[in-house]
């Protein structure tokens, strides 16, 4: 068995061969828990606080939105926007997180 041959959890317990053969630009793959005990280097209040900052591309992702079933809207967003989402079916989604804050990692100098 070569390293494309076994499962990965990162790939949701898929080859990598399977997930180049079959997802890979192709569709999109849910894969929940591929990272055990990840702890996000960033508070979801923080997040939403950079979602809500001009210059900043955020989307807000809802099943059942104001306007109809599986909405998308498009950041800046206000306190009020999220205030009245639900406690679940919806994903905030902030591009360049690394650029506003530090996230840690490999250090220059």
């Amino acid at each position: 068995m070569n390293h494309h041959d076994k499962p990965l959890t990162l790939l949701g317990d898929l080859t990598a061969a399977d997930f180049l053969a079959n997802y890979w630009q192709q569709k999109p793959l849910l894969i929940r828990g591929a990272i055990p005990d990840f702890i996000s280097p960033i508070e979801a209040d923080e997040l939403a606080g950079l979602a809500c900052e001009p210059g900043v591309e955020a989307r807000l992702v809802e099943e059942d939105g104001p306007d109809g079933p599986w909405q998308v809207s498009h950041g800046p967003f206000d306190e009020a926007t999220f205030e009245r989402l639900p406690e679940t079916n919806w994903s905030l989604l902030v591009q360049a997180v690394d650029h506003y804050v530090p996230l840690g990692g490999c250090a220059n100098g």
